[in-house]
């Protein structure tokens, strides 16, 4: 096979790949027209009045390019970095939003910067409250005075292992579980509100603790989730129309994978929901 004949550009010893020219040379006039030119602003100074700096980008400076393209505007100036904590008379570092650490927690947890944050509990103050506790008695729900998690349990320690304060109370009251698999289950249903009344709390397995924050409405579930796509007609008629047309027809028809059509035939998804009328078929 002949070797390739060399670029045409005088110097260049690369073999032509496009024309006469190299990638390269080819590349340049591509972009610029001029096999000679390496940047479309070569030689040019950035178009804005005063500034005599090389043109990168648009006709501008690299600092103004970036000016326009973070503000809108290549006139804009960044804000002024704040090195303190915005709270008048605090000399901390800020941390987060202009705040130091210790007024941003107060911030996030309180709402105020200027709340009063309760001192740093000592080691094993939970557990002895829980202790304390164990012969509560009385109707009401007895809540976990201290912080909680994301879904309103409280959280402790016992002999060093974190668990949720109402799983140390059940195991304080009704002895340890017969099987690590079993739950803490709440009779009151109050659970995601804090409540570790001891004569509230029972060991029981998964599907009876499920079947309890149903009874009590407590368990988000079918189209009381945001991010569900369907209501329950819409799983009814999905139900309906099995074997009437393709799960994939199906799926597009109400926006959601072919293989959530299938969970749903299979009762693997929305099990839950119990057969009734269907109603009317949406319209196309």
């Amino acid at each position: 096979m002949a070797d390739k004949p060399l670029c045409s550009v005088e110097g260049c010893d690369k073999a032509v790949e496009r024309r006469e020219w190299c990638s390269k040379h080819y590349q340049r006039w591509m972009r610029h027209g001029d096999t000679s030119k390496t940047h479309r602003y070569e030689g040019a100074t950035c178009t804005l009045e005063g500034c005599d700096r090389p043109a990168r980008a648009y006709g501008l400076c690299g600092t103004h390019d970036m000016r326009k393209r973070r503000h809108g505007d290549p006139h804009a100036r960044p804000a002024v970095r704040r090195h303190g904590c915005l709270v008048e008379g605090c000399g901390r570092k800020h941390g987060a939003r202009g705040y130091c650490v210790l007024h941003y927690q107060r911030l996030l947890f309180a709402g105020d910067v200027k709340a009063d944050v309760p001192p740093r509990l000592s080691p094993g103050t939970r557990q002895d409250w829980l202790i304390r506790h164990i012969e509560h008695d009385g109707e009401a729900c007895l809540i976990w005075p201290f912080s909680r998690d994301h879904r309103g349990y409280g959280r402790a320690k016992m002999d060093g292992v974190a668990h949720t304060a109402s799983r140390i109370m059940c195991e304080l009251v009704n002895g340890a579980p017969a099987s690590p698999d079993l739950q803490s289950a709440h009779n009151c249903g109050n659970g995601h509100l804090g409540c570790v009344h001891p004569r509230h709390l029972r060991w029981d397995t998964v599907s009876g603790n499920h079947a309890d924050k149903i009874e009590h409405g407590t368990h988000i579930q079918g189209e009381a989730q945001g991010s569900s796509k369907l209501t329950e007609a819409d799983v009814l008629e999905i139900r309906a129309l099995q074997g009437r047309m393709l799960q994939r027809e199906i799926g597009e028809r109400f926006g959601i994978a072919q293989t959530t059509v299938g969970k749903i035939h299979r009762r693997k998804a929305w099990a839950w929901l119990k057969e009734a009328s269907v109603p009317p078929s949406r319209p196309g």
